[in-house]
């Protein structure tokens, strides 16, 4: 099955190097969710990554350490008191690693400057990492300014072209609804 230019080329920006930082802005979390897991099965990614792909929701966690916990978790690591220092050690040894971690909004945006403080050191340390591609989802106003999320231009700008063409030949309301709703931010 044919794929769609601008999902073959958000699978090259995941391959590119350096190691890109994504952050995909969707309001329409179900589509994002399926798109999202079809590129972690993509064969060239999963190639280029040796299979170490991580997707972590971040929607029903509590906190930035519940979430790293999931990724040490992911990554088949035995859970310690210090679990960021281990996942950054497994990450700095292993070579090229891909996280996703969706709706990392659950937990950045939240009234609570102490963890929103936490969120940011967590991808902090994580965009820190030379060989680790960090892909985030996000549905808030404005992005993490902890980490220099990679510019998608030539990506956005198809994705944003191929979706007015799509607005323009749209007649049902469900579609019309879907387009309206997405958007990559860079």
């Amino acid at each position: 099955m044919a794929r769609p230019a601008a999902y073959e080329r958000l699978v090259a920006q995941l391959i590119a190097t350096p190691a890109p930082r994504l952050a995909f802005h969707n309001h329409i979390v179900d589509e994002q969710a399926v798109l999202l897991k079809d590129i972690l099965e993509d064969p060239a990614v999963r190639a280029h990554y040796s299979d170490r792909c991580v997707l972590v929701s971040c929607e029903d966690a509590a906190s930035a350490e519940v979430v790293i916990a999931c990724v040490a978790s992911a990554l088949g690591l035995e859970l310690s008191e210090d679990a960021i220092d281990t996942v950054l050690e497994d990450l700095a040894t292993h070579g090229r690693t891909l996280i996703v971690l969706e709706n990392v909004d659950a937990i950045y945006s939240s009234a609570d400057a102490v963890q929103q403080e936490a969120t940011d050191v967590l991808l902090a340390s994580l965009a820190a990492v030379d060989e680790l591609t960090l892909v985030i989802t996000f549905c808030g106003t404005s992005l993490p300014e902890c980490v220099a999320w990679t510019k998608m231009d030539d990506v956005a700008r198809n994705f944003e072209s191929q979706a007015s063409n799509i607005r323009q030949h749209a007649t049902t309301p469900a579609v019309v609804s879907l387009m309206s709703h997405i958007e990559i931010l860079y």
